[in-house]
């Protein structure tokens, strides 16, 4: 069902700020860790800047930043994820670091393909993606995405 109201998210145009992605981002970073024995700081500015985020966007930004909290719940017995959520007027900047094991990123494995897919869907988008981790000082995944003002094409 979560899958579904994410797509369904994806696609609505009144959905189509950053805004409504800070949001919702939030909201799904709470189901997340519900469950979960570790913390969680989300950080993000008061006031977000009125910007539109058309739904491919919003999609791939949402996917990748998934998967990076899937990765740090799943591989990474980290105590703590903190997330920060920065913006200018030419883009927006999210950062999730753990204080987990970190890997050798040298050593990742052939059949994962998660880091490959953010790395994709964020250069899909006109944006990037930057990968830090050693091994017993936690891994730090950065996504950035162009931003466009209300009046820009």
């Amino acid at each position: 069902s979560q899958s579904l109201e994410a797509i369904v998210w994806a696609v609505r145009p009144q959905n189509d700020s950053l805004a409504s992605l800070v949001k919702y981002l939030r909201r799904r970073t709470d189901e997340m860790f519900e469950h979960r024995p570790r913390q969680y700081q989300f950080d993000a500015p008061n006031e977000i800047p009125d910007c539109p985020v058309h739904a491919e966007m919003r999609h791939n930004v949402f996917l990748a930043y998934k998967e990076a909290l899937t990765n740090s719940l799943k591989h990474a017995p980290a105590a703590m994820v903190r997330i920060e959520l920065t913006c200018n007027p030419q883009e927006c900047r999210i950062t999730i670091a753990d204080n987990g094991n970190g890997f050798d990123s040298a050593h990742i494995r052939a059949d994962g393909c998660g880091l490959e897919n953010m790395r994709h869907r964020m250069e899909q988008i006109g944006g990037g993606f930057d990968l830090e981790s050693q091994p017993g000082h936690g891994t730090t995944v950065r996504l950035h995405f162009p931003l466009r003002q209300p009046n820009q094409k």
